[in-house]
């Protein structure tokens, strides 16, 4: 922990972007503004929001004069969290997402463990939560907590390594880091799942990475969030942005990544294509037809790069039904993958072993 009678207390910025997210920003902000470590610059960014959301933020603007209230019209995640990057004069840079809620000492544990071990970015650990009836946040199972590294200090290239096997998750919003790291690295505008993108170029911009083996964020669930939402365009968005995650390890094997894990992370490749052509399928548009054919083709591209034998029974499954029952496949798959999603929340032990 950082001792009150320590004189280097360096500003943290927090950037924290919202789009009408009413019922969940007054916790978030409490959450930022009542933190342990005070030496704090909270930069909001309100991206149009119409549903009181832009209201509530100018409430607390007025109580609380560390934050930067900057109104703009919508423009997206990414957009937001780069006028975030753009605006921000702290040392040190964490993001939270605006229905997330940070512990109290998220920022004092994380700050002392990077200047402690002399690092360049910390990693803290996260426990997946869902809004109960009267609002307060319920803990998931133990499962849920990721990543899941053990404490310590790890070169760049290690991390990379445990990014590639799905032990370090993708997200910014569990990392502080210095701020040098984000200049000349701004995230991608237009698209959703825009972490995939960066998240290694964030890493290759740093040497050594320390863990901290405490949960300090709750992640929230929630019908309606962005990633939770099934559209056209967010399983586009998601499909290209596993392109960029799945070729830059191509790329960088053998430098840094094996040939086992580059042969793991094809069979999640064509796990995820199987598993969003299903779900385009299923969908009522008229779009589609197009953007199935493309997908067809990328999903061909991957089977000579794999044994499909090896894949899991859900990935067999689909990939069964996609070439001989599609029809079938479009009725039934929503249905078998909102269960199968909830059963994996929960952790049930018959399916531990799968990819999705």
């Amino acid at each position: 922990m950082i001792s009150s009678d320590r004189t280097y207390k360096p500003k943290v910025s927090i950037i924290i972007p919202v789009y009408n997210v009413r019922q969940y920003i007054e916790e978030a902000l409490d959450s930022v503004i009542n933190q342990t470590y005070k030496n704090l610059e909270i930069i909001v960014i309100n991206d149009g929001s119409n549903d009181g959301s832009e209201i509530i933020c100018d409430e607390y603007a007025k109580k609380d004069n560390r934050i930067k209230l900057i109104h703009q019209k919508n423009s997206g995640l990414s957009a937001a969290r780069n006028v975030g990057l753009d605006n921000m004069t702290g040392e040190y840079v964490a993001f939270l997402d605006s229905d997330d809620v940070f512990i109290p000492e998220t920022i004092e544990k994380s700050l002392s463990a990077l200047l402690t071990n002399d690092t360049d970015c910390v990693v803290f650990k996260r426990i997946a939560c869902k809004t109960m009836k009267n609002g307060k946040l319920k803990k998931l199972s133990k499962e849920t907590i990721l990543p899941k590294v053990a404490e310590g200090l790890y070169p760049k290239e290690e991390i990379l390594k445990k990014i590639a096997d799905r032990k370090m998750n993708f997200a910014v919003w569990n990392k502080l880091s210095k701020r040098e790291i984000w200049d000349n690295l701004r995230f991608p505008e237009g698209t959703v799942f825009e972490d995939l993108y960066i998240v290694f170029e964030m890493f290759c911009k740093t040497k050594k990475i320390f863990v901290i083996d405490d949960v300090l964020v709750l992640y929230r669930l929630r019908t309606g969030s962005i990633t939770m939402t099934a559209s056209i365009k967010n399983i586009e968005d998601l499909t290209k942005s596993w392109s960029v995650f799945y070729d830059f390890i191509e790329k960088h094997t053998p430098e840094i990544f094996d040939e086992d894990q580059l042969k793991k992370t094809r069979k999640i490749q064509f796990h995820y294509l199987i598993i969003d052509y299903a779900k385009i399928l299923s969908l009522h548009s008229t779009e589609k037809d197009k953007i199935l054919s493309l997908m067809k083709e990328n999903i061909r591209s991957y089977e000579c790069t794999i044994n499909i034998k090896e894949c899991s029974a859900t990935t067999r499954l689909v990939y069964f039904m996609m070439y001989n029952h599609p029809e079938l496949l479009s009725i039934f798959f929503p249905f078998c993958y909102k269960f199968y999603k909830k059963i994996k929340q929960y952790n049930i032990k018959f399916f531990k072993k799968e990819f999705c």
